[in-house]
């Protein structure tokens, strides 16, 4: 009785993003997937994930090209992947927070068991706070009549920023009494 044991040991799988560190909102990413095998390994099928839910499945010909295909019809065009010889990359077009997740790059052995090694990592999204825009409904105002001020800004992702009033008479800063100021917010 003859018996092949496969040995996943030297399988080595790398998943990495490369992103802007700042307002990555409207930018790229890109998810590169990298492996290495044993001489006698051969990978089969990479597929690339999205919190667990194939965005694309690519298979790994012993030529070392490879043919991808969108796992998720309705993934947007935003995705693309290009191939190298060990690795696949996935670009992210134009972030949005939706896009913020846990990507794995998943290998699959050319095996009769397809055994398979995965790496993840986490794309965070951030967006930075706008800077705030004051409008006052009165054109005049009248000594001590009410007045209605309104302040705009996006806060950012994950909410960094805040709004801070602060109240001056006459240019120089003053804490006007509690009962005189009503502050509402809206999201």
């Amino acid at each position: 009785v003859m018996m092949t044991l496969y040995d996943v040991t030297a399988l080595d799988v790398k998943s990495t993003l490369t992103y802007p560190s700042d307002n990555i909102k409207g930018k790229s990413a890109v998810l590169n997937c990298a492996w290495t095998t044993s001489g006698s390994e051969e990978a089969g099928v990479v597929n690339i994930k999205k919190n667990d839910t194939n965005y694309f499945t690519c298979t790994v010909y012993r030529t070392n090209s490879y043919s991808c295909v969108k796992s998720v019809p309705t993934s947007p065009d935003r995705f693309t992947t290009v191939n190298g010889v060990g690795n696949i990359s996935m670009t992210i077009g134009n972030l949005e927070c939706l896009d913020e997740a846990t990507y794995s790059c998943q290998v699959i052995l050319f095996t009769p068991t397809g055994q398979f090694q995965q790496a993840d990592t986490v794309l965070r999204i951030k967006i930075p706070p706008s800077s705030p825009a004051l409008t006052i409904d009165q054109t005049e105002v009248i000594e001590n009549s009410n007045i209605n001020v309104s302040c705009t800004a996006t806060l950012g992702y994950p909410n960094v920023g805040r709004i801070v009033w602060k109240t001056y008479q006459n240019g120089i800063l003053f804490t006007p009494s509690p009962s005189d100021i009503i502050i509402s917010s809206t999201n």
